[in-house]
């Protein structure tokens, strides 16, 4: 299955979104994950704890695995970008969301 491609409010092209959460500390904090030509971008949902953004540029994404949540369900998506430095996310469709990345840092 492929990505479609769409303009977002900004003008900028979308290559692949989805809801996700994002794991900061124990909380899994919900929003929407954006892959765009330049960067990996996660924004929370208001109500959320932990409000706030998530900027990786894919320039420095080093590697894009998977992670069982709770150790059991196959829903998780890892980010390894930087120094090594980790972002845990939960998404539908995980393998489409690495194939996406991938293809988008050119591995």
């Amino acid at each position: 299955m492929q990505a479609k491609t769409y303009i977002d409010y900004s003008g900028r092209n979308v290559i692949h979104h989805g809801g996700a959460n994002h794991f900061m500390g124990f909380e899994a904090v919900g929003g929407k994950l954006y892959l765009y030509q330049d960067q990996l971008e996660f924004k929370s949902h208001e109500f959320n704890i932990q409000v706030h953004s998530l900027f990786i540029p894919l320039k420095e994404i080093k590697e894009v695995g998977f992670y069982n949540t709770l150790g059991l369900i196959p829903n998780g998506l890892k980010i390894t970008w930087g120094d090594g430095k980790t972002e845990k996310f939960v998404v539908q469709k995980r393998k489409l969301w690495r194939e996406e990345i991938n293809k988008a840092i050119g591995q």
